[in-house]
């Protein structure tokens, strides 16, 4: 019977042992590394799917990184937005919704075209009206309050200007100039709420609608004074804004509905077809390399 006999190991050195280590540690924190540029990349676009995630989980951490106010304090980690881009857009929401509650209020008053549609009795003597200027105030004005929110927000990082995508060619300079304009138009609501606050408070005064000043010539307090009393609606609008028609609008967009009429928004569906693109394209490019290094 013929015996077998095994190769001995070639027994490596301690300088060889060290080096082999060092090659698969620095592999495994190049992937590590390599897995944490990606996700900041994703979230620095705003993506609508992150891999390995359902439909259920992608909308829960778009919502998450990208609601105005639950991207303050609920943000990933790994998200590069810190907190300052997102106080601009809580800066030209609250305006916005400032903008709209007076100018709602002030077309109603001058073709006296509004009235009372239900009265809420607070207790007290106290009580809340439902009018047609809070009604149009709470549909229209937040409709567009949340669309005007959506577009800020994808201003600063519109994913399909970014190099690569299929609109860089014609507004890749948007992803430039986007955060600066996001400023630029946070600035201008913030002017344009203040002049409306003074338009409605100069109105009110001049048909009797606040309170009287008092013989000294001194104002009462801000509590007092009926100018001030939208304070409630706008409230009211603001809470429906970010917690109803914010979450329903983004689910829209998120959920690529709107894909076949406007190109640039494709959510969620848009965002998977990039990624595999942009995976076949890498498999194609190291495939092609790895040819070129063989025929060497």
């Amino acid at each position: 019977m013929s015996k077998s006999f095994k190769t001995p190991e070639k027994k490596l050195t301690a300088a060889e042992r060290l080096k082999q280590y060092n090659l698969e540690s620095h592999a495994g924190h190049k992937k590590e590394s390599d897995e944490i540029l990606m996700m900041k990349r994703l979230f620095s676009q705003r993506s609508a799917h992150l891999p390995g995630y359902n439909w259920c989980q992608d909308w829960v951490q778009w919502m998450l990184n990208n609601h105005p106010l639950l991207g303050l304090c609920c943000r990933h980690r790994l998200n590069p937005i810190g907190i300052a881009p997102r106080l601009v857009i809580i800066l030209s929401s609250i305006s916005f919704g400032l903008i709209a509650t007076n100018v709602v209020f002030l077309f109603y008053r001058y073709y006296d075209a509004n009235g009372i549609i239900l009265k809420l009795e607070l207790g007290g003597g106290e009580a809340i009206a439902v009018t047609y200027e809070t009604i149009a105030l709470w549909t229209l004005g937040g409709l567009l309050h949340s669309l005007t929110d959506l577009g800020m927000w994808h201003l600063t990082a519109c994913a399909c200007c970014l190099p690569g995508a299929g609109c860089y060619k014609i507004c890749g300079c948007l992803a430039r100039i986007g955060p600066y304009a996001a400023i630029l138009i946070a600035a201008s609501l913030s002017a344009g709420a203040t002049f409306a606050i003074l338009m409605r408070a100069s109105y009110e005064e001049r048909t009797g609608g606040a309170n009287e000043i008092n013989d000294d010539k001194e104002w009462k307090t801000v509590d007092d004074l009926e100018s001030f009393t939208f304070l409630y609606s706008y409230l009211i609008e603001l809470i429906l804004v970010y917690f109803v028609y914010y979450p329903l609008m983004a689910t829209v967009f998120f959920s690529g509905a709107v894909w076949g009429c406007l190109p640039c928004i494709g959510g969620r569906p848009k965002e998977i077809q990039r990624q595999r693109d942009e995976k076949m394209k890498n498999n194609t490019n190291s495939n092609r390399e790895t040819f070129d290094d063989d025929m060497v």
